[in-house]
C-alpha cells in the first residue's frame, strides 16, 4: 500500500520580492518569492499580470537580480535552504525558462546562520556573496571579461550561452570560495556601488546586542577580505536594513529614522512619521526612491 501526499493549496505567503526586466528588455517584471513557488509578473497598465510560475522542490532563501554586460534582459539567481543555487533566464521566442547555471554552496563543518541565507550582488556584475553559515561569506566570482564576448553585445542572455564556441561568457559563476569574517549575527548586508574593488557593507549584532557597521573590501583575484578603515559603533538596535544607493553610499532603516551615508560616509537623516517595521528588496527599492528626493531636496 503507498500513500501519495500532496499539498491541496499553493503557498501565498510572499516572503521577498525583485524588481527586474527579465521578460523583455522594455518590460517590467515583479518577481515573487512564495517559500516555494516563483510567480512572475508583468506590469501593465491596469496592473499586475501573472505570466508564469514556478515550483521549486527547496524552500527559497535568497533571490539576486543582475544583469551581465552585453546581455539584453536580467537573470535571476536563486538560493535555497539546502545550499544549492541556479540561474534563470527568459526564452522570449519559446516563452519559456532557461536554466543557466546550477550549483550548490554547502559547507560541510559550518554553522548555519542564525537568520538564515543572506545574499548580495555586486552592481558591477563581479561577484555574489551568501551569508550562510556563521563567520563565513561565500564568494561566488564572476566572469567580467572574455575576450570573443565583445563581438556578442547585442545578443540576448540565452543566446549568449547557448554559443558553445564561447568558453567563460562574461557573467558566468565560477567556482565559489569562503572568506572568514569577525562578525557572527548578521543582519543585513550590502554591496556597494562605484567601487574599485568589491565592497561590502555589514550590519551586524554583538554578543551584548548592540548594532554595529563594518565594511571590507574585496579582492577576488587573492581570494582576501581586506578590512576597510570606515566602520559605525553602538547604532541604533532597531537598525534592520542597508540599502546599497546608486549614486553610491548607503541607507540604513531604523525604526523611526534613515540615515544616508554618501560615498565619502558622510551622514544625512530623516525622521520618519510612523515606524517601520518591513525587510526586502520591494520595500529597499521604494525606500530608496523617497528618500533620495527627501535628501536631496
Amino acid at each position: 500500500m503507498y500513500n501519495y501526499v500532496v499539498t491541496a493549496h499553493k503557498p501565498s505567503t510572499v516572503v521577498s520580492s525583485v524588481r527586474a526586466s527579465f521578460s523583455a528588455p522594455d518590460e517590467t517584471n515583479l518577481i515573487l518569492n512564495k517559500t516555494t513557488r516563483l510567480e512572475f509578473y508583468t506590469l501593465v497598465p491596469n496592473g499586475l499580470k501573472l505570466f508564469m510560475d514556478l515550483p521549486v522542490y527547496a524552500r527559497i532563501s535568497a533571490m539576486e537580480v543582475y544583469r551581465p554586460r552585453g546581455c539584453t534582459t536580467d537573470l535571476l539567481f536563486v538560493a535555497t535552504a539546502r545550499y544549492q543555487y541556479f540561474v534563470l533566464s527568459y526564452d522570449v521566442e519559446n516563452q519559456k525558462l532557461i536554466s543557466e547555471a546550477t550549483g550548490n554552496f554547502k559547507y560541510r563543518v559550518g554553522r548555519p546562520a542564525e537568520l538564515g541565507v543572506l545574499s548580495v550582488m555586486d552592481p558591477s556584475c563581479r561577484m555574489i556573496g551568501l551569508y550562510a553559515y556563521q563567520g563565513l561569506l561565500t564568494v561566488m566570482p564572476m566572469v567580467t571579461n572574455s575576450g570573443k564576448q565583445k563581438q556578442q553585445l547585442n545578443k540576448s542572455s540565452q543566446q549568449l550561452r547557448r554559443d558553445s564556441r564561447i568558453s567563460q561568457p562574461v557573467g558566468t559563476i565560477q567556482k565559489p570560495f569562503n572568506l572568514r569574517l569577525k562578525e557572527l549575527l548578521i543582519r543585513s548586508m550590502v554591496l556597494l556601488y562605484n567601487t574599485e574593488l568589491p565592497t561590502i557593507a555589514i550590519l551586524y549584532e554583538d554578543s551584548k546586542n548592540q548594532c554595529h557597521i563594518k565594511t571590507y573590501r574585496i579582492n577576488l583575484k587573492e581570494k582576501e577580505c581586506i578590512d576597510n578603515p570606515w566602520k559605525l559603533t553602538n547604532i541604533d538596535d532597531t537598525s534592520n536594513l542597508l540599502v546599497a544607493v546608486p549614486k553610491g553610499g548607503f541607507l540604513i532603516v531604523q525604526s523611526k529614522t534613515i540615515i544616508y551615508y554618501d560615498g565619502n560616509f558622510r551622514p544625512r537623516q530623516i525622521d520618519l512619521e510612523f515606524p517601520t517595521a518591513a525587510r526586502g528588496i520591494g520595500f529597499s527599492i521604494k525606500i530608496s526612491v523617497i528618500v533620495i528626493k527627501k535628501i536631496f531636496r
